[in-house]
C-alpha cells in the first residue's frame, strides 16, 4: 500500500484553519463597525455645521441683508464649525437662493452643502464609499397668522402682556 499524498489523509490542523477563517471574519466585521461609526460621526458633525451655516445666512437675510452678506455669514459659520472650502478634502457650497429642493429659487432661503472625504480603515480613501455629504437649508418666511403673546401672572391666571 503506497501513499502518494499523506497530508491529504491527515486531519491535523483543521481546527487551526477554521479558527483563522473565523478570526479574519470577526476582524472584518469589527473594522466594518468602526468604519460605520466614523462615517456616522462625520455625517452628524457635517449636518450640524451645514444647518448652522444655513441658519446664519438666513438670519442675515431676515434682517434685511443682501445675498452677498448671507453668503459671507454662512461661510463664516461653516468655517467656525471646522468646514472650510478646499481644506482637508472638504467642499463647501453655499447657494442663495437654493439650487434644489422645495425652496429652489426662493431668495429668502440659504442652502449649504458640505462634502468631505472621510478616511476609513477598510474602504480605500479615494473610493466613493468614503464621500460624506450634508445639506442644510434655512430661511425666513412670513406666517399667515400672528401669534398672541401670553404670560402667566403671579396669580397664575392667563393674561395678555401689557395688561395691568
Amino acid at each position: 500500500m503506497t501513499r502518494g499524498r499523506p497530508f491529504l489523509e491527515s486531519e491535523d490542523g483543521q481546527v487551526l484553519l477554521l479558527f483563522a477563517l473565523m478570526f479574519l471574519t470577526l476582524l472584518f466585521f469589527v473594522g466594518l463597525a468602526v468604519d460605520a461609526g466614523q462615517l456616522y460621526f462625520a455625517k452628524r458633525t457635517m449636518q450640524e455645521a451645514a444647518d448652522a451655516a444655513a441658519f446664519g445666512g438666513a438670519v442675515v437675510l431676515y434682517e434685511g441683508g443682501t445675498s452677498s452678506d448671507a453668503l459671507n455669514a454662512a461661510t463664516a459659520d461653516a468655517t467656525k464649525n471646522g468646514f472650510s472650502n478646499g481644506v482637508a478634502n472638504t467642499t463647501v457650497t453655499i447657494n442663495t437662493p437654493p439650487s434644489s429642493g422645495a425652496y429652489s429659487g426662493n431668495s429668502l432661503f440659504v442652502e449649504v452643502v458640505i462634502i468631505r472625504q472621510v478616511r476609513t480603515s477598510l474602504a480605500p480613501s479615494g473610493s466613493a464609499l468614503t464621500s460624506v455629504r450634508a445639506r442644510g437649508v434655512a430661511g425666513a418666511q412670513a406666517t399667515a397668522k400672528e401669534f398672541g403673546r401670553l404670560a402667566l401672572k403671579s396669580s397664575r391666571t392667563c393674561g395678555l402682556l401689557g395688561e395691568g
